[in-house]
């Protein structure tokens, strides 16, 4: 019988991922491949992307609009980002879908579903903490339609993390 796709079912998450200034770990299933891991420029403090094998996005440059549009088509991609607390906190425009209560490594925080307006297909889950005077927003972007289990694979990553 061949393995699930993480979009299928969530599996074990054997491989452990730390960021450049080395400020949180976490942990996420095999075959994901990070594509950026930045450190410092400006308020950012920290930045990395990890994108599932399967994850494709369409993105549409609209020329009279005001946002590109885009197109989550498979897979899933997961991001972090770090940044001083001089940044605002973050917010969203308008395309709240839920808002609750999560605690990430003993952290509360804020956990959003939502779209951008430029999310053409697909939805955005975040988490929202602040630790060691920083601010953190992690960020997953994926189609429900074909990744059904995101929102039980977030949580599970999100239980993984851990700040250094």
């Amino acid at each position: 019988m061949p393995a699930l796709s993480p979009c299928e079912a969530v599996p074990p998450l054997p491989t452990t991922l730390s960021d450049q200034p080395n400020l949180y770990s976490i942990s996420i299933p095999a075959g994901w491949v990070t594509t950026v891991d930045e450190g410092a420029l400006g308020v950012r403090v920290s930045r990395i992307i990890v994108e599932s094998s399967d994850f494709s996005v369409t993105v549409d440059e609209v020329v009279e609009g005001p946002h590109d549009l885009i197109y989550y088509e498979t897979g899933a991609t997961f991001t972090i980002h770090v940044t001083t607390p001089e940044q605002p906190p973050p917010y969203h425009f308008g395309g709240v879908t839920s808002e609750s209560a999560v605690t990430v490594d003993g952290v509360a925080g804020t956990y959003h579903v939502f779209k951008e307006p430029s999310t053409a297909a697909g939805q955005l889950l975040d988490a929202h903490v602040s630790s060691g005077g920083n601010q953190y927003v992690i960020r997953m972007g994926y189609n429900p339609a074909t990744c059904p289990a995101a929102e039980d694979l977030f949580a599970a990553i999100l239980d993984s993390f851990r700040f250094e």
